[in-house]
């Protein structure tokens, strides 16, 4: 009796279905069962197989995700060097300052010199006074101007560092190859265009505080000359003389 039990009771046993595998096409990942020694199942998520297409378009973003993160480190590196179109422009862009400046400080000494030629001062503590000043207006100006020109490479580069920090997440993010393709194309170029428009904006700030910071006198932008500018030599003159000079 008991021994046909046993038999019927095996015979109507349904064996363990097997370990289901799961796959994400999305994500493109899967995760498939493996079997243990012990006979225990570890389940282990891996990629998806990909197609030669699939595959061409990751080796393609890695590349620009590695290319990019080569130009984060070199932007961010102590000793970076402005690529040889931004050089130029920040070059031009300080020269053309420069320039400005000899011609105001030019007409700016002329006409102390005539104003104090013809009151008879050309040797006096007055007209030293005023050349020391004039003097050091220049070279605060010329100060000024390097600081500007380095602040302008600064934000060149702070906007190109951006640029890449973009093109190196879109190539992380392997949904977006057609940007990531489209901001690499871009890259190249965008330093000129950011130093262009960097030096242009710059160039137009400094056309209108100087036309529109003066009393009458086209000078620099730096606040010591535009002052001594704003004053006048013949008020200056007057301020000297009348303190005893």
């Amino acid at each position: 009796m008991g021994t046909v039990f046993d038999k019927n009771e095996k015979s109507t046993a349904v064996p363990a279905p097997p370990p289901a595998s799961y796959v994400d096409e999305v994500s493109g990942v899967e995760q498939v069962p493996v079997k243990n020694a012990d006979g225990s199942i570890t389940y282990v998520t891996r990629a998806l197989p990909l197609s030669p297409e699939e595959q061409a378009k990751k080796d393609e973003l890695d590349r620009m995700a590695a290319d990019a993160l080569v130009e984060i480190e070199k932007l961010s590196s102590s000793d970076y060097v402005y690529s040889e179109s931004t050089q130029q422009l920040l070059g031009d862009w300080e020269s053309g300052q420069l320039e400005s400046l000899n011609e105001t400080f030019g007409d700016r000494k002329e006409l102390e010199s005539d104003r104090l030629a013809k009151r008879g001062l050309s040797d006096s503590t007055a007209a030293n006074t005023i050349e020391r000043q004039t003097k050091q207006d220049e070279y605060d100006a010329k100060k000024q101007v390097e600081r500007e020109t380095s602040a302008i490479g600064e934000s060149i580069r702070a906007t190109e560092l951006n640029n890449q920090y973009n093109l190196y997440g879109l190539a992380q993010n392997q949904l977006n190859y057609d940007q990531a393709k489209t901001q690499q194309g871009v890259s190249s170029s965008l330093s000129t265009i950011n130093a262009m428009n960097a030096t242009n904006a710059a160039s137009l700030n400094d056309y209108y505080k100087r036309t529109n910071g003066s009393s009458g006198n086209v000078g620099p932008s730096d606040q010591t000359v535009q002052k001594a500018v704003d004053l006048g030599v013949e008020g200056l003159i007057q301020t000297l003389m009348n303190s005893g000079s």
